[in-house]
Order: structure tokens, then C-alpha cells, then sequence
């Protein structure tokens, strides 16, 4: 028997708490609606507020690079990679991680996408014995605080934290300027979707998650973090 999914946003009657009315449109759908009413007008100011961060990254001349865009190959960070490239025309350089679990296809449409907008691309590779113990572990103990495991799972905030890192550590060591990363609505929040990074925060974001871990799992991933060095080094550098 097939699946009843809502007229609107094609969620389906197995998704969590959800209901249909008699036009067939979804309970979340119709919560939205006040929202959804407004958000013209703040798609429009969100946009302006990022017409005015490129053009101040553009006109810095950054070395080599405008901008460097976490891309996973999925459709949030490729959308992003199209209207940076499209829209703006900067020199874009995408940072893939290659956490051995990303299949032969995602690979190839990376590829071929980054080709297509003709954009640089690093695919990172840590060592496969490094990261099974940091997945072994986040998959059978939930080692962060009850607060983060509410927006990601262990794996997940393990993972996206290495991201994070390795891409900012990247943005200093070759000063890009601007760091971008692609998200659903309702991932970050609305208002953190433009921001000066905070140096001292990221040290301490950086740090409670390294000290989640066990020594052993610690030691293995700490080349992946921001050393201590570069808050001093490139402090005047931060995206």
C-alpha cells in the first residue's frame, strides 16, 4: 500500500507526530505558514546582508582564494557552490572530507560538480584507523553534552566538528578570507547565518570537544584541530 505523503512538503504518515488535514497538507506545513508569510522579506535582508559581505571579501584581494565552502556533494553545500560561483564569481576552493564512508557515486557527482563551476577541490583522507575508533566509540556512548546530542548524534557532531576545524584550519593556513558551510533551514540558527568568527569561542568549542574524548581517541585526532599556536599566529586572520 503506498505511503500517504503531505500535498506540500511530501513528508510521509510514517514521519514522527505528524498529521494531515482535509486538503492533505501536514501539521508541520500549516505551523509554518505564519512564518513562511515573512519569509520574503527576510530572504530579502539576509540577502543583502551577504551582497555586502562579498563585496567587502572582494575588494580585500584575498592571495589565492574568495572563499573556501565545506561540500560534502549533497544538495545544501552544492546549491551553495553554484551561487557562490554563479552569482558572485569567487575563487572558490571546496574542502571534502573523506571520513571512508562516502560512496563511489557521491564521489564521482563531487567531481563532477566542482568541475562543472570549474572550483578547486581538497579531499582530505585521514587514516582509517584513526577515525573507526572515533566512530566505534560515538556510536555506542553518547560522550557529548545532553545539549549538542539534541541538533546531531555523536557520530554526526564528531564528524561535522573535524569539518569545521579542518576548514577553518585550512581558511588561515592559505588567508581565505570567508569560510562557507551549506545548511537546511532550522540546522544553525537563523541569526548565526552571517558571522565574524569569535577566535576565543572556537578555542573553547574546540577544546570541550577534544576533552569528550579518551586520551587514546584525543591523541589521534588533535592534527585535525586548531592548534594552540594559531590563535596567536593568525589572530588577526579569522574569517
Amino acid at each position: 500500500m503506498k505511503s500517504r505523503i503531505c500535498e506540500k512538503c511530501i513528508l510521509p504518515e510514517t514521519f514522527p507526530g505528524i498529521g494531515f488535514d482535509d486538503h492533505g497538507v501536514c501539521n508541520y506545513c500549516r505551523r509554518e505558514e505564519s512564518a513562511l508569510a515573512k519569509a520574503s522579506e527576510k530572504k530579502g535582508k539576509y540577502r543583502e546582508r551577504l551582497d555586502m559581505l562579498i563585496q567587502d571579501v572582494i575588494k580585500r584581494k584575498a592571495p589565492v582564494y574568495d572563499a573556501i565552502v565545506a561540500y560534502s556533494g549533497g544538495k545544501d553545500s552544492s546549491y551553495t557552490l553554484k551561487l557562490l560561483k554563479d552569482r558572485y564569481d569567487l575563487r572558490l576552493l571546496a574542502f571534502s572530507l573523506d571520513n571512508h564512508f562516502v560512496s563511489p557515486v557521491a564521489w564521482k557527482n563531487i567531481g563532477e560538480v566542482t568541475d562543472a563551476l570549474g572550483v578547486d577541490l581538497i579531499r582530505f583522507r585521514p587514516s582509517f584507523e584513526i577515525l573507526k575508533k572515533l566512530f566505534c566509540l560515538t556510536s555506542t556512548e553518547d560522550i557529548f553534552p545532553a545539549p549538542t546530542l539534541l541538533r546531531a548524534s555523536a557520530i554526526c557532531t564528531a564528524c561535522i566538528g573535524i569539518v569545521k576545524s579542518l576548514v577553518l584550519k585550512t581558511s588561515l593556513e592559505m588567508s581565505i578570507p570567508l569560510v562557507i558551510f551549506g545548511w537546511s533551514p532550522g540546522q544553525p540558527p537563523i541569526q548565526s547565518a552571517i558571522m565574524k568568527t569569535n577566535s576565543a569561542l572556537i578555542r573553547q568549542n574546540q577544546t570541550a570537544l577534544k576533552k569528550a574524548f579518551p586520551s587514546e581517541v584525543r591523541q589521534g585526532i588533535s592534527q585535525y584541530f586548531i592548534p594552540d599556536s594559531y590563535y596567536e599566529t593568525f589572530k588577526e586572520r579569522f574569517p
